[in-house]
């Protein structure tokens, strides 16, 4: 009877095991921009200690036997825990929940100097705490992320796959307290920043709407909206894209109510022409120059020109060298070479394409002809000696 128990017993412990799967927390992926923070980054008048920093203690100066047999570190890793509390060895423990780092060191440093006055104590942060977000609306990968307490509104966007093709600049950050946060992902072109671009560490979900007064951008391998703000020009346009990058200008359109309007000129540059929602701004990417090298007369890079063959390009560079090996010609795309030999020179380079033309076999060798025709006569002239 009592083995049978026993057996029993077994039986339905299996059961359960098998029958009965742990309930896991779906994964959350976790950004990278917590592995790339490089103490010392954080704004020490700005950013507020919390439950999961890790802090570096530093005794300036090192520490005594009488100073380490009482515990003073002269220097260690330490965590907030999740009350606030930070608890330095040797010093003491303090509430630094919502402390700046500055604050945080006088607070500590005032513990010491009751004991040893004569000592100086540093804290840095070695590795801000996690902080999970969620984001929604018009981005490439809504959901939940872990993120560093350092993160701003654009490095989430970022993890979660960027703004998609309808979606607006404009979004809210909802904090843990209720309330909303604006937040303007255009560039500020007076500081190279984001309009409004708050940390994440307040935060609980970042929200990302459809644009809404679109204006329509192509060309540039880019094909996008953007949201036309009041008074938008093709100047703030541009500007609240991040600049004009390597564009020509000169080419690009602005097509508006039917009518297509330059974008730029020579006296004023961008233009500051009115921009309406459902207008199409058509973006040409600058031209790459045509690279010649080798044994050419004047090498360097050469304007494109699309009906131009590679033999065009030689001359236009000052022409082949007397020792130049023009069947030896290469075409070069990206690093590689997609073709070579004298049939090339008929061929039509794409812009970036590389030309390269070398010299003769006896004009890259004519060192060491030299020396083989010195050590022959030095030779002969032995040989006439010995005779």
């Amino acid at each position: 009877m009592l083995m049978l128990l026993i057996l029993c017993l077994q039986f339905q412990g299996a059961s359960i095991s098998e029958l009965i799967d742990p309930v896991e927390e779906p994964e959350i992926p976790r950004s990278t921009d917590a592995g790339s923070f490089m103490p010392g980054s954080a704004d020490r008048d700005l950013y507020l200690l919390g439950p999961g920093d890790i802090l570096t203690a530093v005794v300036e100066g090192g520490t005594s036997e009488a100073l380490l047999a009482a515990g003073v570190s002269p220097w260690a890793y330490y965590a907030v825990s999740g009350d606030g509390w930070l608890s330095v060895s040797g010093i003491g423990a303090a509430c630094v929940e919502g402390m700046t780092l500055n604050e945080a060191q006088d607070a500590f440093q005032q513990k010491v100097s009751r004991y040893y006055p004569a000592l100086r104590v540093a804290l840095s942060l070695a590795q801000p705490r996690l902080v999970r977000m969620e984001i929604r609306g018009m981005v490439g990968e809504p959901g939940t992320y872990l993120m560093s307490a350092l993160s701003r509104v654009s490095d989430l966007v970022t993890t979660a796959g960027g703004i998609t093709t309808f979606g607006s600049r404009f979004g809210t950050l909802l904090t843990e307290e209720g309330d909303r946060l604006a937040v303007d992902l255009h560039v500020d072109p007076s500081t190279g920043l984001f309009q409004s671009d708050p940390y994440l560490d307040r935060g609980s979900a970042v929200v990302f709407g459809e644009c809404v007064s679109p204006v329509f951008v192509t060309g540039y391998d880019l094909s996008q909206v953007w949201d036309c703000r009041d008074g938008e020009t093709v100047r703030s346009l541009m500007d609240g894209m991040g600049g004009v990058g390597d564009m020509d200008l000169s080419a690009s359109r602005l097509v508006s109510d039917g009518a297509s309007l330059p974008v730029w000129s020579v006296e004023e540059g961008l233009l500051r022409t009115p921009v309406h929602p459902g207008d199409t701004l058509m973006l040409v990417a600058a031209r790459m120059p045509v690279f010649v090298g080798g044994a050419v007369n004047v090498p360097g890079p050469l304007e494109y020109i699309p009906e131009s063959t590679v033999l065009d390009y030689v001359l236009l560079a000052g022409g082949a060298v007397v020792d130049a090996n023009l069947d030896g010609t290469r075409l070069l795309r990206g690093g590689d070479v997609v073709g070579t030999g004298g049939d090339i020179l008929d061929r039509r380079p794409r812009a970036g394409d590389a030309i390269e033309v070398p010299y003769t076999w006896i004009s890259r060798n004519s060192d060491m002809l030299s020396l083989l025709i010195s050590l022959s006569s030095v030779a002969l002239t032995v040989w006439a000696v010995t005779k």
